[in-house]
């Protein structure tokens, strides 16, 4: 059973959906109800305040998604750290890895269809969350307020583009614009990832641990980054040639980035997949 076997990966998939349905069905009414949260406060607020007043009055209030829109993107960003921290989640009890590591299919198969799941299954989940709530917020506005004309909630959360021009005031530069948004993007599925990794590792409280690792990588960087540049003070005349080398070239400078980037992410994958190899029933790590 050494090749990938599209039948035997199909039948970890059914498997998985079986067993696991109680489980998806919760993360995806949480998933849901968060989306939700801002909505239903934006019209809690409008009815503590006495708008409905006012829209009972005739008086139209004008319709402003922006701040629903900013609140639920940046839930979306979380959604991912949150997700790659469960993809293991088989692995969380004795006798889910033995259910898990005694299934009739290889490691890899196993290993990609939990990745293709956490990858597709929060997305979907989050665009249906997204759509049921513009739908709750018409309904609301409508009901509460009279409102007839409406601003799309859906629209706003997806309108990436407007928050790239926002970011960039506009700039023509699309090479170094979306060479930067191609950055950012890798540099957050690094982080994301990097959750992924810390399940493989550690099958129980493993978002808390990859946590506290961040938080004890970038502590030891910033105290490694100030002591150097404190001993370098402004005796290091190679400092100006060298940020003068980088600002002539700068095309030179965002492919090293993108490719270090790239380098992390690919690393980062092949350790999590080798860690969860080398899964077993019972270790001192994972009792």
């Amino acid at each position: 059973m050494k090749s990938f076997s599209i039948k035997r990966f199909v039948n970890v998939a059914r498997w998985d959906l079986a067993v696991n349905r109680p489980f998806y069905i919760k993360m995806l009414m949480l998933i849901a109800a968060c989306v939700l949260i801002p909505v239903l406060l934006k019209y809690i607020s409008i009815l503590l305040s006495g708008g409905v007043r006012f829209g009972h009055m005739g008086i139209e209030i004008p319709d402003n998604v922006s701040n629903m829109a900013k609140t639920i993107y940046t839930f979306s960003l979380i959604i991912y750290m949150v997700a790659m921290g469960f993809v293991f989640h088989n692995l969380r009890t004795r006798q889910g890895r033995i259910n898990e590591l005694t299934l009739p299919a290889t490691n890899l198969e196993r290993f990609l269809w939990h990745v293709v799941f956490v990858l597709v299954g929060p997305v979907l989940a989050y665009v249906v969350s997204v759509l049921i709530a513009d739908l709750v917020h018409v309904i609301l506005g409508w009901v509460l307020l009279g409102q007839h004309s409406f601003e799309s909630l859906t629209l706003a959360v997806f309108d990436y583009d407007k928050r790239v021009d926002v970011t960039f005031n506009g700039s023509s530069m699309d090479e170094v614009k979306y060479s930067f948004i191609f950055f950012v993007w890798i540099m957050y599925w690094n982080y994301v990832s990097t959750f992924a990794l810390g399940n493989a590792w550690k099958y129980k409280h493993n978002i808390v641990f990859t946590l506290l690792c961040h938080i004890a990588f970038w502590l030891c960087s910033s105290m490694l980054i100030g002591l150097f540049f404190a001993s370098v003070g402004g005796d290091w005349n190679g400092a100006d040639a060298f940020f003068s080398y980088l600002e002539s070239h700068k095309g030179l400078l965002r492919t090293l980035l993108i490719g270090f980037a790239l380098i992390v992410f690919c690393g980062i994958w092949l350790l999590t997949y080798r860690l969860y190899c080398r899964a077993q029933i019972t270790t001192k790590r994972n009792p």
